[in-house]
């Protein structure tokens, strides 16, 4: 770990304070970790900066599709969308530079910087963690219901943060690389302008913030393999391919349709980014987040046909591409 974790592990250590916000008070929180701060002012070195989105042009007729379909909801719901086929370059965007509350989502880039670490040498993935009393976390996940004081290697931290969302697991990360203050200060050297942490999961305010456009350009970078390393990117897919929630993103699309992916849902946020990938090798990146009154499940289904839309639009245009080549041959 980085002399500024192990700096701001010292400090957790010292004193403990409970945010006025937290509704599970045997949960104590090392102090300063709910002030994120951006180091602004710090050089990066060039291989942090992850690669930009490599959007080419707007898929008009597939952004009218989109909003055709928005339209048919509520006005109280606001999608958050940033869509790009890997294979044109074409793209469509929807409040994607904003920032919206992430819920759960913010792992993914927890799940990146964990990667770099090992990468780095900072961690590797059989180091053990031990599991302490201020990291235990009610909401999703398995791990709350086992006493503290197991050591757990840190690859199974990881896969279970993402696989189950395991909210315990993903403060024993964000504890273990430095708390909040670090994780923001590697965001920033990465280039993601609307990703960072502000509380401990399960953040049910919605404080934990990311855009739809940042954790596009992070599942561009690991397929890609742009800033990590060819074991990183493999792990990356591994893991979010076995999300087990497949109620959002996924819950239309064939059964031989390949996701990695991860979802986020609070009170007032429901979402889903993933890497989409056809049978016949077509992939695209769908980052959606939609905020909504609270617990709002209109949210679900219009996640939901989002990704039906989307899909339907990739599979015709590979439908006509393999007509219109099976013609010509045939012509010629």
């Amino acid at each position: 770990m980085s002399c500024l974790g192990v700096a701001l592990g010292v400090v957790g250590l010292v004193g403990f304070m409970v945010h006025q916000y937290d509704p599970y008070p045997w949960l104590q929180v090392p102090k300063g970790f709910y002030q994120p701060q951006m180091f602004s002012a710090v050089q990066f070195d060039n291989d942090r900066k992850l690669a930009a989105l490599p959007a080419q042009y707007e898929d008009l007729a597939l952004k009218h599709q989109l909003e055709d379909l928005l339209a048919q909801y509520p006005k109280n719901l606001k999608p958050h969308l940033y869509y790009l086929n890997l294979q044109d370059h074409s793209y469509v965007a929807f409040n994607a530079e904003n920032p919206v509350a992430a819920a759960s989502v913010i792992k993914l880039p927890i799940l990146l910087e964990y990667l770099r670490e090992v990468d780095s040498g900072e961690v590797g993935f059989n180091t053990p963690l031990l599991y302490q009393a201020f990291e235990q976390a009610a909401g999703s996940g398995e791990l709350q219901y086992t006493p503290p004081g197991k050591i757990i290697p840190t690859y199974n931290v990881a896969r279970q943060m993402i696989q189950i969302s395991d909210n315990t697991c993903t403060n024993m990360l964000i504890y273990t690389m430095g708390g909040a203050d670090h994780l923001n200060h590697m965001f920033e050297g990465m280039g993601l302008k609307h990703t960072y942490v502000a509380n401990w999961l399960p953040d049910l305010t919605g404080t934990n913030m990311v855009s739809m456009h940042d954790t596009a350009t992070i599942l561009y970078n690991l397929y890609q393999g742009h800033g990590v390393s060819p074991t990183a990117r493999q792990t990356a897919f591994e893991i979010l391919t076995g999300t087990h929630n497949r109620r959002l993103l996924p819950a239309l699309l064939p059964k031989d349709v390949v996701i990695a992916h991860k979802t986020g849902d609070i009170g007032t946020s429901l979402g889903n980014s993933g890497l989409i990938e056809l049978p016949n090798g077509q992939k695209y990146i769908v980052a959606i987040q939609v905020e909504r009154p609270y617990n709002d499940y209109t949210a679900k289904d219009l996640i939901q046909q989002v990704s039906k839309t989307i899909y339907d639009n990739i599979k015709d245009k590979n439908a006509l591409a393999s007509a219109s080549t099976t013609e010509t041959a045939v012509n010629r």
